[in-house]
This record gives structure tokens, sequence and C-alpha cells, in this order.
């Protein structure tokens, strides 16, 4: 089906008019090829539950939510991906310019790139946390996280107007209260987010859990940092345990994301809810993390 067909769909299906999108540049200094270009493919916005909605690409996500009083966005992609996203938000209805504030998962330049460009043109402030707020500030991750590399390719816009946010925090605007919840591991200053949302009477509670991938550049060993490494454990339980009715991560495809966005409409229920959906995140990520350190002592074995 042609792409315009199906984007009209989409739009009459969540009940609201195509706005015209901002004029949001993306900047040229970073072009978008390779491994960005694939990450960057157009995905069409669908709604998840209430007033939060998808707009990020087909590989890296984007999360709007309607506070009632301006729109809350969560992460983006690359800094290509930033007319991208202007584009799905204007397809729902709404604009960039009433973004009134922008969270992020964590600081590599394909959730934080396209950051820049989309506050140029909202005004808004971002919320991070100060490990996050620091590397954001440097456009560069900061030499402790796990990926760290000092050559191109790694470097995004650096932000400003940045609210340092602490653990637990509750922001709120308009009807929602997003509140910060720190898993750091992926990165130092990993955050993951979590609101309520209502619809038709029924309210469910949604994360965006942050990554909890154990990669790392050639050099870095988890099991070389026991306080790094601790705190990534306990990264991993907190996204276990918390509530979660609706789980989004920054990769759609781990969640089966946008499989479940092909169920929309196929019958009465959500294909988001999933109760387990973070507890099963955390536990691929604990099996994950093991391997990683086994493989590490294994290493060490065949160097001594």
């Amino acid at each position: 089906m042609d792409r315009h067909i199906l984007l009209a769909a989409a739009i009459t299906a969540i009940g609201v008019a195509p706005a015209l999108a901002a004029d949001v540049i993306a900047d040229p200094d970073f072009p978008c090829e390779g491994f960005c270009a694939q990450y960057n493919e157009a995905q069409e916005p669908f709604k998840i539950f209430g007033d939060t909605y998808y707009v990020g690409t087909t590989r890296l996500t984007a999360l709007l939510i309607d506070t009632g009083d301006g729109l809350i966005l969560l992460d983006g992609g690359f800094p290509a991906a930033a007319t991208v996203i202007a584009d799905n938000i204007a397809a729902l209805g709404y604009a960039v310019e009433d973004i009134a504030l922008i969270g992020n998962s964590h600081t590599h330049i394909d959730h934080v790139g396209v950051i820049d460009a989309l506050q140029k043109a909202s005004g808004a402030p971002v919320a991070a946390s100060p490990a996050a707020a620091d590397a954001m500030e440097r456009g560069h991750a900061m030499p402790n996280d796990p990926q760290y590399r000092d050559t191109e390719g790694y470097d995004y816009p650096p932000v400003s107007n940045i609210r340092r946010v602490s653990d637990g925090e509750t922001i709120t605007v308009g009807d929602t209260a997003l509140t910060a919840v720190f898993t750091p591991g992926h990165t130092p200053g990993g955050t993951s987010w979590t609101w309520e949302e209502c619809e038709d009477g029924e309210c469910m509670t949604v994360v965006y859990a942050d990554s909890l991938n154990p990669i790392s550049n050639d050099t870095f060993r988890y099991s070389d940092n026991p306080d790094y490494l601790d705190a990534f454990r306990t990264s991993i339980a907190r996204v276990a345990a918390m509530e979660c009715d609706i789980a989004i991560v920054p990769h759609p495809e781990l969640v089966g994301l946008l499989d479940k966005a092909a169920r929309i409409n196929e019958d009465g229920d959500n294909p988001f809810a999933d109760p387990m959906g973070c507890a099963r995140y955390a536990e691929m990520f604990a099996e994950n993390l093991g391997r990683r350190l086994a493989q590490e002592e294994a290493d060490q074995d065949q160097d001594e």
C-alpha cells in the first residue's frame, strides 16, 4: 500500500488532522550514511496508549506524550532524524513548537543526536541525569562510558539548557507526572522513565526502560570495574521490579514494538499491554551480562 495512504489511515485511526511540519533542520555536519541510514528509515507514527505516541524511526524509539499542556518528547535518533521526527509529530496533528520538555535514555549519538535540533525548534529544556547532562553538554560520551571512543563518528551536536534531575525525581507537565529512574550500566548516566496513561477509564503504567546491553569498546572490561558492574546489576534489577504495564525501550525490536503496532485494531485488546514486559527485558540482559563476564574470564585465562 502507498506510504501516504498508510499515513492517512493511521491519522484517521488516531482521530487527529495532520499539521504542517516545523522548519526543523538536521545538522549538516553530521551526515547520515551506512549504519545511520539503516537506522534512520522513516516509520509511520502510531498511538501506544492514552496520549503516548511513537514518533521514531524503524530502529530507534522516540516517544511523544500529550500532557494537555504541552508535549514531552523522549529520545530521538541520529542528528539526521530531526526531519523524520518533526514530520511524524506533524502527522499526528501536533507541532514541534509545542514540545515543553525533552528527556533522554542515554547519551549515544543514535539516541541523543537529534535533540539539539528539536530543542532549537521548540525552545524546550532537556531533563537528564547529571552524568548524562555532562556528556550532552560536551557532545560526546564521557571517558567512563564503556563504549567511549575518542574518534570521529561518535560526536553529536552539543545540547544546552539542561535540567539536571535526581534519581526518583518527578517532573509534572500538564496532566503527566514523569519520573526519572536512574539505570546506569549501558552508559554512566542511563535513565529510564515512567508515567501513567489512562484511556476509557483504564489506566496503565508506561515504562521507557533504558538500554541494558553490556557492550563496550575493545578495552573496557566490566570485571575490572566492580563498582560499575554492581551499579549495572542494580539497574537490571530495578527495571525487572518496576510496575510496568507497557514496556518500551530505545531499540523497538527488543520488545517487538513494531510487531505489536501491526496488531493495532486487530482485536479488542491493546497489543502493547504486557505486565511482564519489563521483567523479560531485564532477564534477557541479565543473561547477556553473565555471558559477557564469562567471556571476559575466558579471555583473561587465555592471556595468562
